[in-house]
């Protein structure tokens, strides 16, 4: 699937983009048409953020190959989407409605995959030029009719998105501050916001920052499920791991240094244990305005 520089901001974006589990049960075979009244395999807690709308909504889900749904190509017969979630003092409040059904874009329906199509909707609302007008056909109680709702004027996306992209820093930053009001959880979910706001260079987030890594960091290497995790572990260890990794290397506090497989290059292999692994990568780092990016080593222990 080819990404355009709209896909940007944060592994946190990512995770935040849907809730519940969309392979509960499998969808059938033919989406429903939410405008007579059909409901087979709607499931009002898989939906999906609809960017700045301020809007949740339920989309049909299903991959019409194997090769699609590791490609993201999951909504592509959708051509209607059930809102679920109306945000209070959003651009949507007062406009849209919970169980409104949203059939087109720009006073067109839908002609192709729906999230899609009013992804790029959004994007061109957010334009200069466009004023921040988003066009919606919306279906309500058996009448449609066009309505619009009154975005944020964003710009538009630079060539070298995210990097050197006024768009693309306004985003961050209003990411990190909603972040700022959010409890950072002792979880996956903590772990990457935590890497969005030091990637702010930030110091004010610093605090909270810190107190999440010490929260975080095991004492030993002893390394226990953590509590309520059912399944995929590897990802909960994973995703607190690089958090510590990056936090230890912007920071070197000590604190933390012996936390799930997490060594500092200073250390030695404990006896018996194999040397650490090391390996280098490339994120953003935002500094002075300017998104930068920083080479970082990471070490981990095998295990």
């Amino acid at each position: 699937m080819t990404k355009s520089p709209g896909t940007f901001v944060l592994g946190m974006v990512a995770a935040l983009a849907v809730t519940g589990n969309l392979t509960a049960a499998d969808p059938p075979l033919v989406p429903p048409d939410l405008t007579k009244g059909e409901t087979t395999g709607v499931d009002r807690n898989g939906t999906y953020n609809l960017g700045a709308t301020g809007l949740r909504g339920w989309i049909y889900t299903r991959p019409d190959s194997y090769h699609d749904s590791e490609h993201g190509r999951t909504t592509t017969r959708s051509r209607q989407i059930l809102v679920t979630h109306v945000g209070v003092q959003s651009p949507a409040d007062g406009v849209m409605q919970v169980d409104d059904v949203i059939l087109g874009v720009g006073g067109r329906p839908f002609a192709y995959d729906a999230r899609q199509n009013i992804a790029k909707a959004i994007q061109e609302a957010e334009k200069t030029e466009n004023g921040g007008i988003l066009k919606l056909t919306r279906w309500r109680a058996g009448k449609t009719e066009e309505v619009q709702l009154k975005l944020r004027v964003m710009g538009t996306y630079a060539d070298t998105a995210p990097y050197h992209c006024p768009k693309s820093k306004l985003i961050f930053d209003g990411a990190c501050q909603a972040l700022e009001k959010e409890p950072l959880d002792e979880s996956w979910n903590g772990a990457i916001s935590g890497l969005a706001l030091m990637a702010t260079g930030e110091s004010k987030y610093m605090p909270r920052v810190r107190e999440l890594a010490r929260k975080l960091a095991s004492k030993t290497l002893n390394l226990e499920k953590p509590e309520n995790q059912k399944g995929m572990v590897t990802w909960e260890w994973g995703y607190r791991n690089i958090f510590l990794c990056e936090y230890f290397l912007l920071t070197g506090d000590r604190e933390v240094t012996v936390a799930p497989k997490l060594w500092p290059l200073t250390h030695s292999s404990p006896a018996g244990q194999r040397p650490p692994r090391c390996s280098q990568t490339r994120l953003p780092f935002h500094s002075g305005g300017t998104v930068k990016v920083l080479r970082r080593t990471a070490c981990l222990t095998s295990g």
